[in-house]
This record gives structure tokens, sequence and C-alpha cells, in this order.
């Protein structure tokens, strides 16, 4: 399918031989704008776009896809006669975990009174520019998982491009589409508190890596009363942005200026705005990060780079990038020179969407802990979730099975409607991501990949839970096909025969896959030889095989009895979940059978590693897929007491991490009905607690915090918000 089409009247373009990864670039559509008309305009991009009108952010968000699918958004403007609009678009060009690698295009079509407007519709005879507010074709990588950052450059120091026709972007498209969910917001704008100034000393050599500056600067803080010291004028040029080196007598020089330290006052997403006046031309370089535990924001972590630069010219200077989503709490810039009227303000993007009530009882102190611990994991919810669900707004900002099987979980009880729009989307996105060799991606629509076998059987299970809350059976019906095909995929790996029989072995990590299953020792994969002639077997991942098989078959079954399937028949569909029920129940009892330790009345891991330790989570998911039925009495309480005290500080099994708490509560819950209720709320309590205690704002990845990960931990983290849930549940 190729532009024009009616929903978008338009050509896909591009600035004439341009194109390069990470460019930056402006469209000037050329209308004439009436009173007492009705103006709307559409608008797709490859990575992302901003609207202005006259001057002022009228629209940004690009829903992330597949290169082959072309997804737009719409604004209704308010344009006076004389109004301006400009388009500035974003290629990147680099595949990450949250984008797959476009060619350069844009497409925008705007409407009077539902009418296209010539001059308003893309095509060659638009007029178009590199951006000057960018600096162009860097690809300073943040992380892997977010891909290419950005630098400003104050237009009154960039030479202004002239605009010339553009030309057309030669792609197709399989679809054109509205947004499947709803466009994001921009908040009222936080004004940032100055907690701490002073003056820095850094290497100019450093000047082409900023979050490395920052890192290695000598800081000296303002006294009360202080100020800088005298500009150095001429002798301290400005930083170029493109990363080329300084001459050699420069080099030697220090960069010395003010650097500033803002506090957001709780941890959020969006976009940062510096507003100071200088006197002459300065450099700037800012950075972002969720803590200070450093003093300053932590914005080296490896290749982690969590920073930009500016060029600022002489008198006032606005800087407000708005192609790229940041998630922080506290924010810094450096500044050569001597700055006057610092500002700092913080522009939350949210995804619009009401929150219920709780509910809760806060007329006992226990009741306040939780309602505000409840609070807390709905503000972590809000925080990853804008073009699709996010793990985490810092550091990654990708679509993961497992994560955004959490996050959907809890939305469902905590905002209006079930949030039931973002769920869809993403679970749609993530069924367009089945790899060739039969598993699902790491992330969507991400270029780069690194497969979680373990995250394909969650979407089964986040599926079979939508579809119970949603009942959207029309959905399930036209997703059948990549479900059943996902299941027979894994299932083709199955041992036929022999003592393995029905158990699907290891993945071979040779291939690029990544048998993980949590942040804990043994379980995290990685560290285990890849045998593929005869490989070893698991038993986390064919405990929740069973689980993820019965999934389906709900899913088949709720299917088969709807109206409106259409497309399958009934009938199909009940043959179907019956199959799946009965192999399930045969992989319970080859996981029963190959597992179970009498000895130790605990399961084990792995086939091939008899001195891992036991897994917390192990035993959970065991329990889940009802390998534990059968077993006597006394082994039951044995795998309650393990779960429970999530292996009692580790002397007899390895903790489960915050992720998966839900396994070991619904393993408790199953066990015990409503007799473990208290004790799960109880370790809630405790654990939200902990966090709250250390100024937590959202919740963290794993209970370590910012510690974990080399110092990459992250303090916002979708899948630790099961909180609000299991509160919903059970109180």
């Amino acid at each position: 399918m190729n532009l024009p089409t009616k929903e978008m009247p338009c050509r896909a373009i591009w600035i004439r031989g341009g194109g390069a990864d990470d460019e930056y670039a402006d469209f000037f559509p050329e209308v004439s704008f009436r009173q007492g008309h009705r103006y709307t305009v559409r608008i797709a991009v490859d990575t992302d776009y901003n609207i202005f009108l006259d001057g002022k952010l009228a629209g940004f968000g690009q829903f992330s896809d597949t290169p082959d699918r072309l997804i737009y958004d719409e604004y209704e403007l308010s344009p006076r006669e004389g109004s301006k609009l400009k388009l500035t678009f974003w290629h990147s060009g680099i595949d990450a975990l949250t984008h797959m690698k476009h060619t350069a295009s844009a497409a925008f079509a705007l409407f009077e009174d539902g009418i296209p407007v010539p001059g308003g519709c893309s095509g060659p005879d638009t007029r178009s520019s590199l951006c000057p507010s960018y600096a162009q074709h860097r690809r300073r990588i943040i992380t892997g998982q977010l891909g290419p950052g950005f630098g400003c450059v104050s237009p009154r120091l960039a030479a202004l491009p002239s605009p010339a026709p553009s030309e057309v972007a030669d792609i197709s498209y399989s679809a054109v589409l509205p947004r499947p969910n709803r466009k994001l917001v921009t908040e009222e704008p936080i004004v940032g508190k100055l907690i701490r100034s002073g003056r820095f000393a850094a290497d100019a050599a450093e000047a082409a890596d900023p979050c490395l500056l920052m890192t290695h600067a000598k800081l000296t803080d303002f006294t009360e009363g202080d100020r800088p010291a005298a500009s150095q004028g001429s002798e301290q040029e400005c930083v170029s942005l493109n990363g080329g080196d300084l001459p050699e007598t420069e080099a030697k020089q220090p960069l010395t200026g003010s650097f500033y330290l803002f506090d957001v006052g709780t941890e959020t997403v969006g976009f940062p705005e510096l507003r100071f006046r200088n006197p002459e031309a300065s450099s700037v370089f800012a950075g972002w990060g969720e803590h200070i535990t450093d003093g300053i924001c932590r914005t080296v972590i490896g290749s982690r780079r969590f920073g930009f630069d500016c060029l600022a010219a002489p008198g006032d200077n606005l800087f407000f990038p708005a192609l790229r989503r940041i998630g922080c709490r506290y924010f810094q810039f450096f500044i050569t020179g001597e700055p006057e009227e610092v500002e700092f303000f913080f522009h939350p993007v949210v995804y619009p969407v009401a929150e219920l009530p709780s509910g809760i009882d806060i007329s006992t102190e226990t009741g306040r802990l939780r309602e505000k611990i409840r609070s807390t994991a709905v503000r972590t919810l809000r925080c990853c979730m804008h073009e699709h669900y996010e793990d985490c707004p810092w550091r990654e900002q990708s679509l993961y099975t497992l994560d955004s099987r959490n996050q959907m979980l809890a939305g469902y009880r905590v905002f209006e409607g079930g949030n039931r729009e973002m769920a869809r989307a993403s679970l749609d996105l993530m069924s367009r991501g089945i790899r060739p060799d039969g598993i699902m991606k790491l992330c969507y629509p991400g270029g780069v990949d690194r497969p979680i076998p373990f995250y394909s059987l969650a979407w089964f299970v986040q599926f079979d839970e939508y579809l119970a809350f949603t009942g959207d059976t029309a959905f399930a019906a036209e997703k059948m096909s990549v479900l059943t095909g996902l299941a027979a995929s894994i299932l083709s790996r199955a041992a036929r025969e022999g003592s393995h029989a029905f158990l699907c072995p290891r993945y071979p990590e040779s291939h690029g896959i990544w048998n993980f299953y949590e942040w804990s020792p043994s379980m995290s994969g990685g560290a285990c030889g890849a045998d593929e002639k005869d490989p070893p077997f698991e038993a986390p991942f064919n405990a929740f095989l069973a689980v993820a098989l019965r999934s389906l078959a709900d899913i088949c079954e709720r299917t088969a009895s709807a109206e409106d399937t259409g497309l399958l028949k009934s009938r199909e569909l009940s043959e179907r979940a019956e199959a799946y029920r009965n192999i399930a129940d045969r992989v319970t009892e080859a996981v029963r059978r190959v597992f179970f330790d009498s000895s130790s009345g605990l399961f084990r891991s792995f086939t091939d590693r008899p001195g891992a330790p036991f897994s917390v989570l192990t035993q959970a998911l065991c329990v889940l897929s009802g390998a534990a039925d059968g077993l006597s009495e006394g082994t039951r309480e044995r795998l309650e007491e393990v779960i429970l005290k999530n292996g009692n500080g580790g002397a007899e099994a390895v903790p489960a991490t915050l992720s998966m708490a839900c396994f070991r509560y619904d393993a408790l819950l199953g066990l015990g009905g409503r007799e473990f209720a208290p004790a799960i709320l109880e370790e809630i309590d405790r654990d939200g607690k902990y966090m709250l205690d250390r100024g937590a704002t959202t919740f963290w990845e794993t209970i370590r915090g910012e510690a974990d990960f080399a110092g990459a931990g992250s303090l916002c983290h979708g899948w630790s918000a099961m909180s609000a849930y299991y509160y919903s549940l059970l109180l």
C-alpha cells in the first residue's frame, strides 16, 4: 500500500538528499489559516515528531510500530489568521530495543472542515530543511535499549538552512491505521528546586562525552552570597557539538563555569526545559538521574550515557528538547561562563487515564501506610506507560511480555476501564514479534534482539487475563493463529520419549537466546553451557509452560463460546482447548517426575546442575503448574514454608525477586487460599515501607535499589507495582 490513501491524502517525504542516521528535519506547510474553520492534522513519522503552531508545542509522541505499518495521530489545531505551522521530525535510523530502523519518512495531512488542504499535505512541493536546533548525525547512544540521544544548538549560532522542496520517500505499507490507544499529553510544568550549585573545572578533552565530563569534573559548591568567577571571555571557546577534537592549545586549558542541580520532587517522565541568560556564547552539559547518591546525577554507568549538550548564544537562551522523553527525578547542567537568571522546568508527559478509588480504610496507621504504598504503585504504573507499557522510563522504556503482564494485571484494578486500550495495543504489538525460530522477540517493536523463551510463555498468560477482564473475543479470534502457532513452535521441541518425555529442552544460548528467569543466582541465564546435541531441561520453563498451555486452553474456550468469533468454528476451538489441557497435564507430570527431590522436599531447577541452589521461584512455578498436587501433606507444608518465607533469607532456597513476587503470592493462595492473605499483605507492607522510608516516590527494580546491576538499578520499574493489585484482591 502506498500513500495517498483516504485516511492520509498525502505522500511520505523527507528532505532532499537526507536520510542519514540520527537526522533532524523541519517541514514548513504553506497554508493560510482562516477564521471560523475547523482544522485538524494527521501525522506519522518513522521515529518521532513535534508539531509547533506559532512556536508552541501542539503535538508529539509517535506510536512506535513495525516499519511496514503507518500509524498516524490526529490533532485538532486552534490557529489564528496568520498562524505558522512547523513540523520537526527525528529520523533515528538505528536499531534499539525500543525501535526498528525505518527508511527516513514523514507524512502529514492538514484538513479544513474535513477537506484536505493542498499546501498542508506532505508532498514533493513541501519545503523542508535540516533542523538547526539539533546537532545532526552524531549517533551518540544513551543506552542500547533507548538508542541515540541528542544535542541542542541555539538557532542564533547555527547557519540557518534555506528550505527547499522535499523528495518522496520510497516506502510502502501493509496498513495505514489510526493510533490504537490514547495520545500522550503534557501536564503543568514542574519548577525544579535548586538543591546544589557551584563552580566546576573539567578536562576540555572530555567535552566530546558530556556525561564523562560531568562525572570527572571537580566541583566547588557556592557559599551564601557567592557568585561565579569572572568570565574568561574569548579565551574559552564553545565546545563543538559534533564531537570534533579541540585544537591542542585549547585542549590543555580546563573548562570552567557553573553547575546547577535541580530536584523535580518526584520520579517523573517528560521533557526538560532550560532557561538562562548568558553574556557570551557558552557550552552546556546536561544530565539526569533517579538519585544523587554520588552527590550529582550518575550520568555514566558502563557504556550508558544519561546526558546531552547544547551550544548557547549570548543573551537569553531556551532549550526545550521534546523529541526524546527522559525519566528522572534530578536534573543537572554545567554552563561555561557566568549565566544569569538560571531556571529549570520539567514537563511531565503522561498517558491520560483516570484512577479508581482505592477503597482502603485509612482510619488506622496500617491503612494509611497501605494507601501510600498503593498510590506509589499507581504512580509507578503511570511512569511506565506511554506509547506502550515500559519496564522503566529512565534506562530502557522497553515493552517486555513479563513486565507488561504485571502492569496490565494491576491496571485492570486501579484504572478506569481497566486501561484496556493500552493493554490491547501492547498485546497486538507483541503479536508482530514472532521470530523465524518460532519464539517471541525480547522487546517490541525492537530492532535489537536477545529473546527470552520464558517471556514467550508469559504472553499466553497475559492474553488470557486480558480476555477474562475484557471479554474481547473478537481480538482473540484475530490473534488465534499467532497464539496457536507460537504454542506449536514451542511444543515441537518437546522430548517424545524416554524419562524426559513431554519436557522441552533448554534453548541453545549459542543461538543468541537468553534462558533468563529472574535476577537471582543461577536463575539469570548466560552462565550455562550450550549442549545442542543433548540439551538439558529446566524446571522453571516447563512448569510455566504448563501454566501457559492452560491459559491458551482458556482462551480457546472463551473464544469458542462467543457469538462473534466468526472466523473459527467453536467445536474446533473446544477440541484445541481439551488438547492443550491434556498436554499441560503431561508436562506437569513430567516436571514432578524429573525435578522433585524427595530428600529435600523441593523441586530442583536444572537437570545439568545438581549443585545449583534451590530457587523459590522454581517452587512457586511448580506449585502453580500443579506439580505439587498429589504430594504428601508434609511436602506441601514444606513448599508452603519455603515460598512463604521466600527461602528463609537464602538458607533454604534463593529468594525470588520483586518482579516474581506475584508467582509466590499466587502459589500460596492456590495452596492455602485466604489463609495466607495476612502474610502476603504483611510482606507487601514491609517491602513498600522499606522503599518509602528511603525516599522512594516510585517502586524499584529490585529491593537493592540503585546499587544493583553495578550501579544501574532502576528506581522506577513497572513490574514492582503489583502491591496495587494485591491490595485490591485481598483487602
